[in-house]
């Protein structure tokens, strides 16, 4: 009897490569139960991107993350917004804010807004790329 693996090498290099992104290479083997809560939330991005979305909502992503772990991950949907509609939210006064880039009106709901500091990053490191 021969024993098959049910990880195909794409979806294992898939893998590899969002836990090198999200940082958590080095912890692979540990049991998620063990991680931080700072690798808790690199963990479910790189849950989030397993399945190459189209479309992805980033909610308070780097909230609990020390300075370079926020660098990292706001990097990431810069990286994909070739590929992905990113929409980053986040609290404000109790209030959701999204802030959604693009070239035109995404529809009713929404209303331009000046560019914060936030949106200049995003802009500039998806230029950069």
């Amino acid at each position: 009897m021969t024993s098959t693996s049910s990880r195909s090498p794409r979806r294992s290099a898939a893998c590899e490569g969002l836990l090198q992104k999200c940082n958590l290479w080095s912890v692979r083997k540990k049991a998620i139960a063990g991680f931080s809560s700072g690798m808790r939330q690199r963990f479910g991005v790189a849950q989030e991107l397993i399945g190459r979305p189209s479309l992805l909502i980033v909610d308070e992503p780097i909230a609990g993350l020390d300075p370079e772990e926020r660098n990292r991950l706001l990097n990431i949907p810069s990286e994909i917004a070739e590929q992905v509609v990113v929409i980053p939210s986040r609290l404000v006064a109790g209030q959701t804010v999204i802030h959604v880039l693009a070239d035109a009106n995404p529809g009713d709901g929404f209303e331009a807004v000046d560019p914060g500091l936030e949106d200049v990053y995003f802009t500039s490191i998806k230029r950069a790329a």
